[in-house]
């Protein structure tokens, strides 16, 4: 079966087998050794601060290459496929929700969202000392949210710095959800 590049970022790219359109199925993420090891240190760190529910499922790469578009690739590991519409940064949302934002939530479980919202909330400090950017997303068939995105910069550099604006934003996103 084939492969096709389903997303991308500055430093991973997302593959995706053709016709795998089920949730819980997995996708390769393919990305330096460095990017690799960062996202995985960052992942097990979120997973024993308590924030499990948060996270996609994430497993060793225990295949071969895989081959999109003509091109042999090996990647670093599988990741669970969240069928996600676009993702969204709490620090962004500290002025107010933008429609594109709200319309995310819309697809998720009011109280799923605010539990996790809370969670978020509840070990802020933790998470801004290990992600570089809080970036969330909501899942449609889960009805649920993820923190995606989990590794520090490339330099180390995390979103500690970002905590009182994130926080300001979390409260605009609690409060979006409550007032619905």
């Amino acid at each position: 079966m084939s492969w096709r590049l389903l997303g991308n970022g500055c430093d991973k790219r997302f593959y995706i087998k053709e016709n795998s359109e089920v949730v819980g199925s997995f996708g390769a993420i393919c990305c330096s050794d460095s990017v690799a090891s960062r996202e995985m240190k960052a992942y097990i760190r979120l997973k024993c601060a308590g924030l499990s529910s948060l996270l996609p499922a994430v497993l060793p790469w225990t295949q071969g290459n895989i081959l999109p578009e003509g091109i042999t690739i090996k990647p670093q590991y599988m990741i669970e496929r969240l069928h996600i519409g676009r993702t969204f940064k709490p620090q962004m949302c500290v002025f107010n929700v933008s429609r594109q934002v709200n319309a995310e939530l819309n697809k998720g479980d009011k109280i799923k969202i605010l539990k996790s919202l809370k969670l978020i909330e509840d070990n802020l400090f933790q998470v801004c000392n290990i992600v570089g950017e809080l970036t969330l997303a909501i899942c449609a068939q889960k009805k649920d949210m993820f923190l995606l995105d989990f590794s520090p910069g490339e330099t180390g550099s995390t979103a500690i710095s970002q905590i009182d604006t994130i926080k300001s934003g979390i409260n605009n996103l609690k409060k979006r959800m409550e007032d619905c």
